[in-house]
């Protein structure tokens, strides 16, 4: 027997816990088999967490919000590779011992359940708290992205109702311009209907008849009609009676036609057989029989009126050498065209000779 003292309890103690310990560690469902495969779970979620974190910060607007955040990302990225590759040789507590490993292979398991619990598990535990602080960290930057995304979205959508809203306010105006033009080009054409009758009624009247005496005729006509229900034809005589009376005197008369102007444009041009150039009115042109009629009255006081009288003469077109006959006359004597006599028939001349 040994004496029990306080440093003698304290050990026992110590050695109960390091026992305690050691089973723990060895325990399938509750040791380092359990705390391995939470970690290793944790840190590949983590990995798959961060991967989609860039994919999806990379479309963020503000440079230096996304700058931090992939900074952010990379360091995780890179703690998580690190702890990953750190606990590769523990890899044999992810899979279950079955009774068909060699004593060999399950010895080299124990000693991983072991060294875990007792030289790794610490530091691990650190690793685990270093990436939850990471993790907010990164909560509270998507959480700011996720706000300057929304802010960036509602701004856009408001710009998108503005625009909308003033492009219907400017097809509301231009419709309202439109309509108002529409009322007054209406408004115009029912004034100028008004006058054009009242102008009808007034010069139809006879010349011995003044503007007096007409309107007193609508006056009469405006209170025979009085007795009606419908007061529209009489205010509309009433209206007539006024629009007579304001109008200024008016004489009648007879006004000399302007003389027209030909040129070449709206005429027909001919050169004769004699050189002489005449701008013909297309009326004196419009058959070979007026045609003839005319140069007949040109030539009437020359030497050579013989062959134009006897019909000893073609007419050409200058531009396309066409004779003009009865039946394209239409299309070889037209406005603007330009004609020739360009030689008396020989036969005409030979008889001359003779």
């Amino acid at each position: 027997m040994f004496p029990l003292t306080c440093n003698a309890i304290g050990d026992i103690v110590t050695l109960a816990s390091l026992v305690f310990d050691i089973i723990r560690a060895l325990n399938e469902t509750r040791g380092s088999v359990l705390e391995y495969r939470v970690l290793a779970g944790e840190l590949n979620a983590m990995h798959t967490m961060l991967t989609a974190v860039d994919r999806v910060v990379r479309d963020t607007a503000d440079e230096t919000l996304r700058y931090e955040i992939l900074k952010e990302v990379d360091r995780c990225g890179q703690d998580v590779q690190n702890a990953l590759a750190r606990i590769i040789k523990f890899s044999a507590l992810g899979h279950a011992g079955t009774p068909v490993h060699s004593p060999r292979i399950k010895l080299a398991r124990q000693w991983y359940k072991l060294e875990w619990r007792f030289l790794q598990r610490g530091a691990f535990q650190a690793v685990r708290a270093e990436m939850q602080t990471a993790t907010q960290r990164l909560t509270a930057l998507l959480v700011i992205s996720n706000a300057d995304g929304a802010a960036r979205f509602r701004m856009s959508l408001s710009a998108q109702f503005r625009a909308l809203a003033e492009r219907d306010a400017a097809q509301f105006r231009a419709i309202a311009r439109m309509t108002e033009m529409l009322s007054e080009v209406k408004d115009a054409a029912r004034h100028d209907l008004d006058r054009d009758f009242v102008n009808e009624l007034f010069m139809s009247a006879p010349s011995d008849v003044d503007r007096k005496t007409v309107a007193v005729a609508v006056l009469c006509v405006a209170v025979c009609a009085g007795h009606m229900s419908d007061h529209t034809v009489q205010t509309a005589l009433l209206l007539v009676a006024i629009c007579i009376l304001l109008r200024p005197g008016e004489r009648k008369g007879n006004a000399l036609v302007r003389d027209v102007l030909y040129t070449e444009r709206n005429a027909v041009t001919l050169f004769d057989a004699l050189g002489r150039r005449f701008v013909l009115p297309i009326e004196l042109c419009r058959s070979y029989e007026l045609l003839h009629a005319t140069l007949t009255s040109l030539f009437s006081r020359t030497n050579g009126r013989w062959f134009v009288e006897t019909h000893a003469y073609d007419i050409m077109d200058l531009q396309t050498a066409t004779v003009a006959s009865p039946n394209n006359w239409s299309t070889v004597v037209r406005i603007g065209a330009k004609i020739e006599m360009p030689n008396v028939r020989e036969q005409e001349q030979s008889r001359d000779v003779m």
